[in-house]
C-alpha cells in the first residue's frame, strides 16, 4: 500500500506489514531511506535502518485499547542519534507530556484537543506523542497503525477502503 504524506512535502512512504514486521521507505533529502519496525502485534517494539542496526527499542505497560499510553521508556542504541534510555510521562489522554533520564527533565510537551503541538521545552527524544503514537515528522502526521491521522486538520488520512465493512456514512467527516 502507498501512503502519500503532505502532498507538498515530497515525501512518499512504502509501508507494508510482513508477519511481525513493519518496513518503510522515506525520500528524505533526495536519497531513500528505509526503515525497520520489528512489531509484536500492532506494537512498534523497536526501530531498526534499512541495514538491520538496531536504533531506537521500547519498554511498554499496561493501556488502554489500541496501545494507547503504553509506552513506559525509549531506549536509543549506539547506533542512533543519541544514547540512553527516556521515561515517559503520559497526562489524562496518555499523550507523552513529559520525557526523563533519571530524575532529569530532558523535554516537556503541550497537545491542544485534537493533537497538534502547542509547546516544546528541551530535546526531543521521543518519536511518540500525542495519544502515545508516533509522530511522522517529514508530514506532522501520527501514525496509527494502518492509517495516518493529520492533527491540523483533525482528521484520518486513508488507510480504509470506502467500499469496505467498516465504512460507514461520515466516518471521515471533519469534526
Amino acid at each position: 500500500m502507498l501512503e502519500r504524506g503532505n502532498p507538498w512535502s515530497g515525501v512518499a512512504a512504502l509501508v507494508q506489514q510482513k508477519s511481525h514486521w513493519l518496513a518503510r521507505v522515506e525520500l528524505l533529502n533526495e536519497e531513500l531511506v528505509e526503515t525497520l519496525y520489528p512489531c509484536h502485534g500492532w506494537d512498534i517494539v523497536a526501530v531498526m535502518s534499512g541495514q538491520g542496526q538496531l536504533l531506537e527499542s521500547y519498554t511498554r505497560g499496561v493501556g488502554l485499547a489500541g496501545d494507547i499510553g503504553t509506552i513506559v521508556a525509549v531506549t536509543h542504541h549506539a547506533c542512533s542519534w543519541t544514547n540512553g534510555t527516556f521515561y515517559a510521562h503520559h497526562n489524562h489522554r496518555c499523550d507523552i507530556v513529559v520525557t526523563r533520564t533519571g530524575t532529569t527533565t530532558v523535554g516537556t510537551y503541550d497537545y491542544s484537543a485534537f493533537g497538534n503541538l502547542k509547546s516544546q521545552i528541551g530535546s526531543d527524544v521521543c518519536r511518540f506523542k500525542f495519544s502515545s503514537k508516533e509522530l511522522d515528522r517529514a508530514t506532522g502526521f501520527y501514525y496509527y497503525g494502518y492509517r495516518f491521522y493529520a492533527p491540523v486538520w483533525s482528521r484520518p488520512m486513508g488507510g480504509m477502503d470506502k467500499q469496505g465493512p467498516d465504512w460507514g456514512e461520515g466516518r471521515f467527516e471533519p469534526l
